[in-house]
């Protein structure tokens, strides 16, 4: 559902950003359920995309950011269907 909210408000979503940044990063990395995880991934390009069209330098931070913390996650994982949601949301961060 949030990922929805990203996708329709774009660049009007900017000022949750930065909290939402935190939340789906903590989920990623320590939530237990996978179904969890993987909705927390879908959002992480979208975020980008929203506030890219206003902040281009912040868009760059952000995708650094989504980058190193899905390449920790990945090494951690034991679920290998996880573990290609998250490899494929990092091919979306780096397009």
């Amino acid at each position: 559902m949030l990922n929805v909210f990203i996708e329709q408000l774009k660049e009007l979503y900017g000022p949750y950003v930065e909290k939402t940044v935190q939340l789906l990063c903590t989920i990623i990395q320590d939530h237990p359920n996978d179904d969890v995880k993987e909705e927390a991934c879908k959002c992480l390009p979208n975020l980008i995309s929203a506030i890219k069209i206003s902040n281009q330098p912040v868009a760059i931070q952000l995708a650094r950011h989504f980058m190193s913390t899905l390449v920790t996650t990945i090494e951690r994982e034991f679920d290998t269907d996880i573990m290609i949601v998250e490899l494929e949301t990092l091919k979306s961060v780096i397009e």
